[in-house]
């Protein structure tokens, strides 16, 4: 689901790119795979930045970093 987020980056569309991002997040967390949650959260900071919302972003951010590390 986060390819589809960076397909809609891309594509000029950060509004949609959120919302998969947000799945892709939720999806990865279920699953309980934090590479591909670091991943997913990567691209999540990508739409908040792109959107404006560069607490959420740097959040999002600091997790993903956060898992790599652990």
């Amino acid at each position: 689901m986060y390819a589809l987020a960076e397909a809609q980056l891309a594509a000029g569309r950060p509004a949609l790119a959120r919302g998969r991002a947000e799945a892709a997040v939720r999806l990865w967390r279920q699953i309980g795979s934090h590479t591909w949650l670091a991943v997913a959260l990567d691209t999540l900071s990508t739409t908040h930045t792109r959107a404006g919302d560069h607490p959420a972003a740097t959040r999002a951010r600091e997790e993903a970093a956060e898992l790599r590390r652990a």
